[in-house]
């Protein structure tokens, strides 16, 4: 057999959780746009990332169906009582497992004029041979440069290196401006 199955294999696992949380978001008619590594991944070059990151609007009436449509999807869950609270960002993270598979969730919950401009500027695009929203390039700028850690740093660097001239400079600014 070919033994570059086996590698793959987690990264493929990732790709599935994707698409089924994609799946469970669009049957419950959310608003929703991918971010993080696999936003970057998608829109820029493929880079290892454990986690799965999608800003979500999410009625509070409609929660409870959200999160059990997404336990009944994994083996074990742990949903953690209290979202995470960072500056301007609150994430309701879930902890599955699946075939001995473990995978992080983390939802953004989309709460502000910021987030709502980030799902209204999301692109749809094909991935993984499905439609995805993921965030704009200039949200996810501005997202990893609140977010500030080295390796946002380098993914910032890297889109600029490609999409330089695409860019909105002047709406990127105009958020940091409010947000930082």
């Amino acid at each position: 057999g070919c033994s570059k199955g086996k590698e793959m294999e987690p990264h493929n696992f990732l790709i599935q959780q994707l698409v089924k949380m994609v799946e469970i978001i669009q049957k419950n008619n959310m608003d929703y746009a991918v971010t993080g590594g696999l936003a970057y991944s998608i829109i820029v070059e493929p880079r290892a990332t454990t986690d799965i990151d999608i800003m979500v609007m999410l009625e509070k009436d409609l929660s409870e169906v959200f999160f059990s449509s997404i336990e009944q999807s994994f083996d074990r869950v742990i949903i953690h009582k209290n979202p995470i609270e960072l500056r301007n960002l609150r994430i309701q993270r879930i902890f599955g497992v699946k075939n001995n598979h473990e995978i992080v969730l983390d939802f953004l919950l989309a709460e502000s004029e910021f987030h709502t401009s980030i799902l209204n500027r999301a692109v749809e695009v094909k991935a993984f041979e499905v439609d995805i929203k993921i965030v704009s390039l200039e949200d996810l700028i501005i997202l990893k440069k609140i977010a500030d850690r080295k390796q946002d740093q380098l993914d910032i660097e890297n889109i600029y290196a490609m999409y330089k001239d695409e860019i909105d400079n002047k709406y990127i600014d105009e958020w940091l401006t409010k947000l930082l």
